[in-house]
């Protein structure tokens, strides 16, 4: 038996438990040993990391990831098993996302109607797990409306006409009956959610993520996969058949996810969707998240919060 060997990996064990405590109230230099201790356990040359653009969401981040991941520890150390590890990823992703950091993403939907498939491309601005807005271009030019939620209400302000506001299933069922975005899956929350669901499979792998602006993310490349393909329309479900999550290796944040369903021949409904990580918008107040914000002048309102029980 190689005591030296275990007395190491012990002492190994021990500094990634610290270091994880220690980012709890630290800031990005003890997030970088966090990581230098991940790199030992996981066998890999340590390196120091550079300082980059991204700092911020990486200092954003730490708390986060030290405080959910704990438990996700015993995954990390005691398994190489590429389920547990795509597992742990997404816990630390869900969690970054959760903190209560403005953020932007763009959105795009598409859907099939019959013979014929249709896209739209949006913008969605989030903040913790209850807020969102998204803004959406209406029928007419140069016109938009807006649907969003936040920790009291979900509502509707469309181009024009009243305003409608209810409970969070109001938006919900709204969002699934909307012809021009039919999902309600649009939070990067909710997506995540998903992919930690007993219902899907998972698979891991490290990869380099180009964007549109030539940027180059070193990333871990979370793939979800339905193992339960039974929907029980008494509740609106129609979970996504998969799930394809880009998340930023520094900092756990989520910077692409694509969600896919499966369409039989000639059933309408959404295709595909997908979420761009844009920047953070940290001059945001939470006013973003009400409808009053959305519109000018008097509007009626419609309340339709019996109905979204």
């Amino acid at each position: 038996m190689n005591v030296d060997g275990q007395d190491e990996g012990d002492d190994l064990r021990e500094a990634w438990i610290d270091s994880l405590l220690i980012t709890m109230n630290n800031t990005q230099a003890d997030t970088e040993r966090l990581a230098r201790a991940m790199e030992q356990i996981e066998g890999k040359p340590v390196t120091r990391a550079k300082p980059t653009l991204r700092s911020s969401r990486f200092r954003w981040a730490s708390m986060a990831v030290a405080a959910s991941v704990l438990f996700i520890a015993v995954l990390w150390m005691e398994s190489n098993d590429p389920a547990k590890l795509a597992l742990a990823a997404v816990e630390r992703s869900l969690q970054v996302a959760a903190m209560p950091v403005p953020r932007k993403y763009e959105l795009q939907v598409k859907y099939r109607t019959g013979t014929e498939w249709k896209a739209y491309d949006s913008e969605i601005y989030i903040q913790g797990r209850d807020n969102f807005a998204v803004r959406h271009p209406g029928l007419l030019p140069e016109t938009s409306f807006w649907v969003g939620q936040n920790e009291r209400e979900s509502w509707v302000v469309p181009a024009f006409g009243p305003v409608l506001k209810g409970g969070k299933d109001f938006l919900k069922k709204w969002l699934e009956a909307s012809e021009e975005i039919r999902t309600s899956s649009l939070h990067v929350t909710t997506l995540l959610s998903r992919m930690r669901s007993k219902g899907y499979s998972l698979k891991i792998e490290d990869t380099v993520l180009q964007r549109a602006d030539n940027d180059s993310i070193e990333c871990e490349k979370i793939y979800a996969e339905s193992n339960s393909p039974a929907i029980d329309p008494t509740k609106h479900e129609d979970p996504p058949t998969q799930i394809e999550v880009w998340v930023e290796k520094d900092s756990g944040l989520a910077i692409r996810v694509i969600a896919k369903w499966d369409r039989g021949e000639g059933d309408p409904g959404r295709e595909y969707l997908e979420l761009n990580f844009v920047t953070e918008e940290r001059n945001l107040t939470t006013d973003l998240f009400l409808a009053e914000s959305h519109y000018d002048g008097y509007r009626p309102v419609i309340n339709s919060w019996e109905e979204s029980q």
